[in-house]
């Protein structure tokens, strides 16, 4: 809800820097992977500070909290589902957003990924983030990080960090956060 022209810019240069540089620089890190990795977060953190964090972060929380998922492993594990989610939700958007600016940040947000990730549509985001996720030798869904039952889910989503889901630009029901956990899960 925050962001500007300028956190937007700094934001999609961080994910072109950084989603081409995470895996060489995980297997055999070189000064050049090593320098866009740094570049990236640094640019990352830039739009983070004026932008504030949404609702993958705000769940975070609960997970890293119960089941011992380091934070930003936390993030990424529902950060798909809510990028596909933004892509189409556009019927839902906080009070005063403009819809065709949303539309079109999340146009750019999924062509990043896509190229980064092979893959052209919203849809297909959160399965391509799980399985980067997992070649990185991180925990890749909520079912591997131990999440077993529907009432773990709902537990879940009531430790939202309401602060920063309010920041979130398409506006969710708890409900609506178990479904986002849901398909999380990994099955």
């Amino acid at each position: 809800m925050g962001a500007t022209d300028r956190s937007r810019r700094s934001a999609r240069h961080a994910l072109g820097l950084l989603l081409p540089a995470i895996e060489p620089f995980v297997d055999d890190p070189t000064p050049q992977t090593a320098r866009c990795m740094a570049l990236g977060s640094h640019l990352a953190g830039r739009a983070i500070d004026v932008s504030k964090t949404t609702a993958a972060h705000a769940l975070s929380y609960g997970i890293t909290k119960r089941y011992g998922i380091d934070h930003g492993n936390a993030v990424a594990l529902t950060l798909g589902q809510f990028v596909s989610d933004h892509a189409v939700l556009v019927d839902r958007l906080q009070p005063g957003l403009d819809r065709a600016s949303h539309e079109r940040a999340m146009a750019q947000i999924v062509d990043a990924y896509g190229r980064a990730l092979g893959t052209s549509d919203a849809a297909s985001v959160g399965r391509e983030i799980n399985q980067l996720l997992g070649r990185l030798g991180l925990t890749s869904t909520l079912m591997e990080a131990g999440v077993r039952s529907e009432s773990e889910l709902t537990e879940l989503a009531a430790t939202v960090n309401v602060e920063r889901l309010g920041n979130n630009p398409v506006v969710y029901s708890t409900d609506e956060l178990v479904g986002v956990l849901a398909r999380s899960l990994g099955r």
